[in-house]
Parts: C-alpha cells; structure tokens; sequence
C-alpha cells in the first residue's frame, strides 16, 4: 500500500541533532566530570550512494564526553579552507546542479518565485510629531527604501535608501529610529552587510548627515530619544579585535550621547557585565519620567530595573530578579506597567506604582488567561492593547488601564498579527496581520472606537481563494496534545497520493502562527499540502510550552515533529488501488 510522500524541513536549538527516540542513548552511570581527548575507536556506518556523491571520507574520529563516546567522523570538513575540503565543495556542487537542472519543471518553478518574491510591500508607519516614517520594499529593488511625508496625506519622499549606498550592494540598513519631534533619525548602517554597525544621525529636514554623530560599535544599538529629541540611549559594543567575538556580548554598555558632542566622550549609564551570555539594553519612556534597563540572561530570563528618567544620576531600582521570569514594560500617566509570565506560564500584567516597587505591593490588572497566552501588550491611546495567541493564532483585545472593559477587535480570519505601532496620547494605531492564505497586510486602528480599517495590502499574483487553512490536533509520544496547521486546496482528497511538506521549528521561543510564506504557493499550486506544527520550545502556549522543549526535554521537541509526520501519514489514507 503507497502512503503519502511526506517531504520534512526541522528547525532545532542550536546544538541540537533530531534523532528518532529509539535512538537515545541514556547516560552513563557514573559521569566523567570532563571531555578527554578524540579516539578513534567507533565504527562508522555507512549508507550505499543513491546518486554519485564525492566520498566523504568519514574517519574513526570519536570524543568522550562525560564518559560518553560521541563520533564525529566529519571533522576534516570543518577546514572549510583546506584542499580537500574545497574539492569536496566543488564536486558536491557541480553534481547538485547538474541534479537540478534535469527538473522538468525547475525553469517554471524559478519564474514563479520570481513573481511571488518580487514585490511591493508597505511597512506600518510611525507617528513622529507631525511627520510619518516608514519603509517600502519595492519590486525592482534588493533592499527596502524609508520614507517620509509631512502630515498622514503629505507627499512621501526618499529618506534612507541603501540601495544607493553601495554599487555593489554590500553597505545595508540597520535599525532606524525617528526622534520623537520627528526632526532627526537615527540608523545604524552595516558594510558588507555585516552584523557590525555605525550610527549616524540624519537631519529629515535638510538630509545632511552629522558629522559628528557618528557612533561605532552599534551592533546592538536602539536609540531610545528624549522627549526633548537632543540626544538618545544606546547600547555600544567595543571594536577591539583583541575581544574575542564570543566574549564581546559581555562588554557591552549601555550609554547617553548628547547630539553634537563627541560620541567617545558619551556617558557610561551601565557598565559591562562580564557575562557574555547577559544582553544589556536601556529604554527611556516617551515622557521622559522613567528610564528602564534590562539584563537578559539569554532566553530565559531578564533582571529589569528603573529610575527617574530625568535624573541620570539615580539610583537604579530593581523591580524584579534574575531568575524569576520574563518581564516587559510600558508607561503612562506615572504608573508602571509590567507584563510578565512569572507565576503564570501564559503571561500576565501588573500595574506598579514607583513609590512602591517592592513586588508584593505590585497590583494584578490582567489575569493569566487559562487558554491563551498573552504575546505583547502596548499602552495607546490611554488604554492597554492586548495580542493573544488563542490555539497559536492571534487574538486582539483593548482594554481600560485597570484591566476592565475589554473590547474584541475583529480580525479579517485565523492569522496572525505583529508590529503593533502607536502613541500614549494618540489614538491612532497600526498593526501588520497575515495568514497562510492572506500576504502581509497593514490596518489602521482606532483605540477609541476599536475598528480597524485596512491600511495598504501587499499585491501577490496568487489565488487564494482556492486554498483553505485548517488547525489540527495529535498526539505526541508522551500523550501531549500537539496543535497543526495545514494548508491545502479546497477540493485536495485523503486517498494517499498527496504530497505533504511538513515544517517545524521548536525552540527560542519562536512562534509557528499563521504567516504568508510566498515560496510555499508553487508546491501548493502543484497539489501539496503544507503542514505546520507547534512544537514544544516555541512559546505558542506559553513558558511552560517553551521550558518543555529546553535542555533535558529537548527530546520532547523531536518526538513532536515526528508525531507530526506519523498524524499526516496515517490521516492522508490509503493510496487506491492498482487496476
């Protein structure tokens, strides 16, 4: 009996091989308490060519770690330098391609993705003072293009446009961030679009460039702007090539520069940790009333601290410890509000008054929701706007500060939505939304009546409407009930002769929700089925769901996958018969 053809795409922590579970190797007894050196005493099995592959020469290689032998019988390739390493390279490159290139349909497919990739598209904008900023991917253009207009209906105009900046096309955008008076920008700019930063400041006015502001090692920089506009927070990174690119994340500061002043005179706020796992950033309030700082401890949790934002000299307090979870803040109106999954796995918000920042006097405005997790909040407009993940598609609410009063705003179907955009004092609000089957859209919101109109809409040469998104559930190896989507055509059969892509990712946190992937349309026009599943690891139900795809429950995140995979095989029905 034929089965499906189940094609599989796994993304997993860094560090982390997918293994079937009866593969597991428990460990041993009694622990080394460190590696020793590579033996080479463990047989390598090796699996008969399917196609011409070069040899791999796989050796004996072999470490012991803990007491346990892990083979490693690839670590010549690791020379990505050596001879042999560069003519392994070639040959495996020249037989892919010639592979590739007997595909009847592979000129077909390449046009399409060309269509599909190729396209325009509209970021939301930022409201700054009387002018709005925002970012345009055009068809014809590698990088997106930032402009500007005066005024909701003014005519836009070029602001920053990388694409200019290098004829090669190597020096790219970074971050980029509107003074609040809306007269200066500052954006970071990457050569050889690198991960490495400088910051400058523009002049939205004139377009001139400061000469002076110009501010290296912006790698992790975000400036965040005084109410005044004459100077921003940032998180600066040394450039000495003496600092191991490992350890830098450790001697990162956070620090104010002045605009006009000599950036290696700037202020030190918060010096280095010393800890290259720790990430340092500080946020200054719209208002100027509170300047927050946050020392992350990777994914896992964040210490977070506060102080009069006017008054760089004051004492930092410590609103909640390393350890105890997650914690995301807003202001307004001098109330603090934090949202956080400390003591609730699906996330909760408190409201803290400054005078009293002990947590036991922190007051609960929004409950844990028992079945949706609360994934951002934002205070506009003078209310709370809430986004939920209710079975990993989302949910958007507005309520009073106090937590009461919520109001539902509908939401054009089962997606997702992000880039949440807007003011305290305004009630004007934008936010991007999209789903399998809708391209990324952007919507205007009024906090104050709570309707949302659409905005712009990304034009794709598709047809939708043939297609149809369902959410299922199975059953992990363990019993946990695991959520999937699938998407397929509307008239697709279960008689076993559907191919089936199925893809997954467990880990960071990272949400699988309803998005637009437009490389996925050629594979659904062809009659596959795209497959979706939220693993343990990512953050759709929660940290409990993210802690059971962590560390010793990594298995778990696997055995996930490949329950998937067996639920599609077994539900796609028989093949029929042969005549």
């Amino acid at each position: 009996m034929n089965r499906a053809l189940l094609l599989a795409a796994f993304a997993g922590a860094i560090g982390c091989t997918p293994h079937a579970p009866d593969l597991v190797v428990p460990p041993p007894k009694r622990p080394s308490a460190s590696a020793s050196a590579p033996t080479t005493s463990m047989p390598v099995t090796r699996t008969p060519k399917i196609l011409p592959y070069p040899d791999n020469h796989p050796s004996t290689t072999t470490d012991v770690l803990f007491g346990q032998k892990v083979a490693d019988p690839y670590r010549w390739l690791e020379d990505e330098k050596a001879p042999e390493v560069v003519k392994w390279v070639d040959a495996q490159d020249k037989l892919a391609r010639a592979e590739l290139a007997k595909l009847p349909e592979r000129d077909a497919i390449a046009s399409r993705l060309k269509e599909l990739l190729y396209i325009d598209s509209l970021s939301a904008p930022r409201k700054r003072g009387k002018r709005y900023f925002y970012s345009r991917r055009h068809a014809d253009k590698e990088k997106a293009i930032v402009y500007v207009k005066d005024g909701e209906k003014g005519k836009e105009r070029v602001l920053l446009d990388p694409n200019a900046w290098s004829a090669d096309g190597t020096t790219s955008l970074g971050t980029w961030v509107p003074s609040w008076d809306g007269k200066k920008v500052a954006y970071a700019q990457r050569a050889n679009n690198a991960d490495e930063a400088t910051l400058y400041v523009l002049d939205v006015a004139t377009m001139k460039r400061s000469e002076i502001d110009v501010i290296e090692g912006a790698k992790y920089a975000y400036p965040s702007w005084t109410p005044a506009s004459d100077g921003f927070y940032y998180t600066w990174l040394p450039v000495d090539p003496k600092i191991k690119p490992a350890d830098r994340p450790g001697f990162a500061e956070v620090r104010f520069h002045k605009l006009g002043t000599d950036p290696k005179s700037d202020e030190l706020i918060h010096g280095k940790t010393g800890n290259a796992s720790k990430f340092i950033g500080g946020d200054l309030t719209k208002d100027g009333k509170f300047f927050f700082l946050s020392i992350d401890d990777g994914w896992t949790s964040n210490e977070l601290f506060f102080r009069d934002g006017s008054d760089k000299k004051a004492t930092l307090v410590r609103l909640a410890e390393a350890g105890k979870g997650h914690y995301r803040t807003e202001a307004h109106n001098g109330s603090i509000f934090v949202m956080t999954d400390e003591g609730a796995p699906r996330w909760r918000i408190f409201r803290v008054d400054p005078a009293k920042p002990e947590r036991a006097a922190w007051v609960e405005v929004v409950k844990e929701d028992p079945a949706a997790t609360l994934d951002g909040f934002s205070v506009i407009g003078g209310k709370l706007v809430l986004s939920y993940l209710d079975k990993a598609s989302s949910r958007l609410e507005i309520r009073e500060l106090d937590g009461t009063q919520p109001r539902k705003v509908e939401l054009p179907g089962l997606g997702s939505i992000s880039g949440m955009v807007g003011l305290p004092d305004d009630d004007e609000a934008y936010y991007l939304y999209e789903s399998f089957t809708a391209p990324l859209e952007v919507h205007k919101l009024s906090i104050k009546s709570g309707k949302a109109t659409l905005y712009s809409k990304v034009k794709v040469p598709i047809d939708a409407s043939r297609l149809t998104t369902e959410q299922v559930t199975y059953a992990s190896k363990d019993g946990t009930k695991v959520t999937m989507f699938l998407v397929r055509a509307k008239d697709a059969k279960k008689d076993g002769d559907n191919r089936v892509f199925l893809y997954g990712y467990g880990g960071f946190q990272v949400n699988e929700t309803p998005s637009f992937w437009a490389t996925m349309y050629p594979w659904l026009e062809r009659g596959g089925i795209f497959a979706v599943p939220n693993l343990r690891g990512g953050a759709e139900y929660g940290e409990a769901w993210h802690q059971d795809g962590m560390k010793l429950k990594k298995q778990n995140v696997f055995d996930d996958f490949i329950a998937a995979a067996k639920y599609l095989i077994d539900e796609n029905g028989p093949a029929p018969s042969a005549s």
